[in-house]
Parts: C-alpha cells; structure tokens; sequence
C-alpha cells in the first residue's frame, strides 16, 4: 500500500509542477489569470510578428515561425470565446 501511496504522491506533485510552470487552459483561468494570459498572448504574437517582418531567415525558419503566430492565434481566439462567456470582463 506504501508504494502505491507514495507513486501517487509523486506523480500529483510532478503533474501540480507541470500546471505551475504552464499556463491554464483559458475556460480554467480566473477572471485575472485570463486578462494576464491574454496580454502576455499579444506579447508573444507581437514579438513573433516583428521577428518575421525584419528578420533574414530561410525559408523552415520563418515556416516556424509563421506556425509559431498561427498557433499564438488559436490560442488568442480561445481567449477570446472565453471572454465572450464572461461579459463582465469586457471593457
């Protein structure tokens, strides 16, 4: 019964570590988590954009990138909807 106890105490400390360092998803966020979220978001998606405008790549290079942004998008898009459930939250 030890070892079991002790696996699954474990594997939750190694799973809360995991969700410490990443972000929610944002239906999960609270309402601050997903403001924070969503500007640190538009940061990303900013840096990338500009990194992609001035910057002299090869062609799998900006291809990441440009993935990079799609992927930042989506993301952004999902703040989004989860913004449209909490009304209160727009200004």
């Amino acid at each position: 019964m030890y070892s079991w106890s002790s696996s699954l105490s474990h594997m939750h400390e190694n799973m809360r570590r995991i969700a410490r360092n990443n972000f929610p998803a944002p239906a999960s966020c609270s309402d601050v988590e997903l403001r924070m979220f969503w500007e640190e978001c538009v940061e990303r998606y900013e840096h990338y954009e500009q990194l992609v405008l001035g910057g002299n790549f090869d062609n799998s290079e900006t291809r990441a990138l440009e993935l990079r942004l799609h992927d930042i998008n989506d993301l952004l898009n999902d703040i989004n909807i989860e913004w449209d459930r909490r009304p209160w939250l727009v200004c």
